[in-house]
């Protein structure tokens, strides 16, 4: 039980680093930080949890399409990238 507490610190450690460079970056409105709550440890070696990680990908991601699509509308208007438009339209659709 030890050793998943040390792995669990060590990701939640490389994700808080990760984040906060990212803030050191971008202005926090470039940022968006998908999460989500776990009531137990997650089993990522464990091919048998990939079912239950994908639906809340699929969750999270919908819970935040709105804000992605702000951030994606920003940058496409902001680079005046027709590759970053291009993009944009495609997850509009």
């Amino acid at each position: 039980m030890a050793g998943t507490k040390f792995i669990s610190l060590m990701m939640s450690l490389q994700t808080q680093s990760t984040h906060n460079c990212f803030g050191l970056l971008l202005h926090p409105e470039q940022i968006i930080r998908l999460d989500f709550e776990s009531d137990k440890p997650l089993l990522l070696d464990d091919v048998h949890a990939i079912d239950a990680l994908i639906s809340r990908a699929d969750r999270t991601f919908t819970y935040n399409t709105e804000n992605i699509r702000g951030l994606l509308a920003q940058l496409a208007k902001v680079n005046n990238n027709s590759e970053a438009h291009s993009e944009f339209q495609r997850f509009l659709e």
